[in-house]
């Protein structure tokens, strides 16, 4: 089973461009990931009237990778992964949501500024 998912994902990794090649090998649980260092997303998180949200908790669904916001309403996560990941942002009383972020290809140390979430 696993020599035919892998033939599969093979064959198209070879006739796709990267990014597709990226979201389609993750369907079989393959992530890439960077050789240098990982990428810091850095962000903020308000309410729907741009008040901070001081204890926001941010995840990198991919990854696991975790962050609090400050009382800057600011956080930094951190990741190896290249390609789209997705950041989960939960606050008591508040919908969760869910955006997406793509991280380049990188070999030196690199900051993403991720638009505002709001909640």
């Amino acid at each position: 089973m696993i020599n035919r998912v892998w033939d599969e994902a093979e064959a198209f990794y070879s006739e796709e461009e990267d990014g597709p090649k990226r979201d389609f090998c993750r369907q079989f649980g393959v992530v890439y990931v960077t050789k240098g260092p990982p990428a810091i997303l850095s962000g903020l998180v308000h309410d729907g009237q741009g008040n901070p949200l001081e204890g926001a908790e941010l995840e990198i669904v991919e990854s696991g990778g975790q962050a609090v916001a400050n009382i800057e309403s600011r956080y930094d996560l951190s990741s190896r992964i290249i390609g789209t990941v997705h950041i989960r942002a939960s606050y008591p009383g508040k919908t969760p949501v869910t955006i997406e972020v793509v991280i380049p290809e990188h070999e030196e140390e690199i900051t993403i500024q991720v638009p505002t979430i709001v909640l």
